[in-house]
Formats: structure tokens, sequence, C-alpha cells
């Protein structure tokens, strides 16, 4: 081993053209001078050792680097139901946290369905119309997700208040959903204005569209006589028995409302600014 060591270091010696000894003479420069004369000599080998050190640095290096973006590009990150990554950014017009939505999540099948459910459940639990038929259907849509009594009886009373006060106001309540997500808990969060509008004539609806754009959004807030803001929480599964228009079984067990303070100054404070039909 130590042989290979001292003939790879032979090497970097020097070849010196063999002169006469009296010719190598400090003195004698510019006309008899041999490299060997020069004190500095001695640095020569280490700065050849050195520059060839340096160039195995940078090919490491350089093979470490190409290594790291071959792994890097095929790296892959999902999300599923085992592993939750939550990214989340401050929205400088609500002056708060907000999560991050991803440009492609891994969503289940029976999650669609539960949040077609939910956001079926939230339209027309917190809706009400004059026309008795067309209200009988919504509550219809109300009770097919709730199997707890005393859930049931309690949403019948308050089904009952918005009812009375559609027909003694003559207002239709129309809901807007901005948005729908579920918590990592498993809970529905859902931000909902909830329209007081004159009854339409259907034939010539004055605002017929029932989406987050800003045409639709400024129209219902146009022709309106009086609006509510709320959020809402929602706790639904499965397990329950299939009934007609629920055949998976989707039952609520629970919801929440919290109405929302709408500023008079900005009453679009608390929407994300891409659905705000100012901007």
């Amino acid at each position: 081993m130590f042989k290979k060591v001292k003939q790879f270091l032979s090497k970097f010696k020097l070849r010196e053209k063999e002169i006469p000894e009296n010719q190598d003479a400090l003195g004698a420069y510019p006309l008899r001078m041999q490299i060997s004369a020069i004190p500095e000599r001695r640095y020569l080998r280490t700065t050849r050792l050195l520059a060839v050190l340096t160039f195995l640095n940078l090919g490491v290096m350089i093979a470490l680097t190409g290594m790291f973006i071959y792994r890097a590009v095929r790296l892959d990150v999902r999300v599923d139901s085992r592993r939750f990554l939550n990214i989340y950014t401050m929205d400088p017009a609500q002056k708060a946290i907000v999560p991050v939505e991803f440009d492609k999540t891994a969503v289940t099948t029976m999650d669609l369905v539960l949040e077609q459910a939910v956001r079926e459940f939230i339209t027309a639990r917190n809706g009400a119309f004059m026309d008795k038929l067309k209200q009988k259907e919504n509550s219809n849509k109300v009770f097919k997700y709730l199997l707890n009594d005393e859930l049931q009886r309690q949403t019948d009373r308050e089904l009952q208040v918005l009812t009375n006060e559609v027909q003694s106001n003559g207002i239709n309540k129309e809901v807007h959903i901005y948005s729908l997500n579920k918590t990592p808990g498993g809970l529905w969060r859902a931000l909902v204005d909830v329209f007081d509008r004159v009854p339409e004539d259907p034939y010539a609806p004055v605002c017929a569209c029932d989406d987050n754009s800003r045409t639709c959004l400024a129209c219902k807030f146009e022709n309106n006589v009086g609006h509510h803001r709320y959020l809402i929480y929602v706790r639904s599964g499965l397990g329950g028995p299939a009934v007609m228009g629920n055949p998976f079984g989707i039952q609520v067990v629970g919801h929440y409302i919290v109405e929302k303070v709408i500023h008079p100054e900005e009453q679009f404070w608390d929407l994300p600014s891409v659905l705000r039909p100012e901007l």
C-alpha cells in the first residue's frame, strides 16, 4: 500500500533537466539558473496535490447534486387517509392564517358522495320557500339525513320558524355556499350566505345561476332585501338505513350554525379574494 502511494506521489515530482552541478547556482541568473536552487520550489508539489484534490472534490459534489436532483424529480408526495400534509399561508385580506388548497388531492369516491349529501343538507336546512309544495320537498331533503329523534324534533322546530318567516314577509330564503371543506377530524365546514329575495318568475329568473362567479354573486347582492352570513359545521357519516334518495345510509349526527358579522363598509370581507365581485 505504501509503495502505491509513493508511486502516485512520484508522478507529481518535478522532472528536471540534468545539468552539471557547478551550473546550479542562484547567482548565475539569468544565464545559469536551476529550479532546484529556488527555495520556494518545495511548495510546487503541495500546490499540485491540492489542485488535484480540489478537482476530485468538485467531481464528487457534481455527482451528488445530480443524484439529489434525480431523486427530487422522482419524489412522489401523496396525501391519503394515512398521511396528512397541511400547508398554511397568511391571507392579507382576512388577516388570518388559512390552509393552502392543493392543485391535486387524493379523495375517495365515498368522500365525494358525502360532500354532495352535506351540500344538499346545508342548502335545504337553511333555505325556505313560499311555495308550500317546494318547501315540503325541501324539508324531505333535510329529514332523510336525520335519524336521531331528538335532532329531528329540534330541526323541525327550526324549519317551522323559517317557514313562518318567509310566509309572513313574502320572501324566499336562498342559500349560496361559497366553500365546503372537510377537516381532518371528519367535520365539514361551510361558509354560506342566505339571501332574502322576493319570489321570481320561474320563466324569467333574475339570477339564473348558482355558482361562485363574480357575475352571479353581484346579481344576488344587488337583488335581495336582506342577507346573512353563516359558518356551518356538520358532522356526518355512514351506517344508517338505506332510504329513498339516500341509498348509502348517510346520516347527519350534528350541525352547528354560527352567524358571521358583515361589516357595513365591506360586505365581502370574509370571502376569498377570487370570489369578490368588485375585484
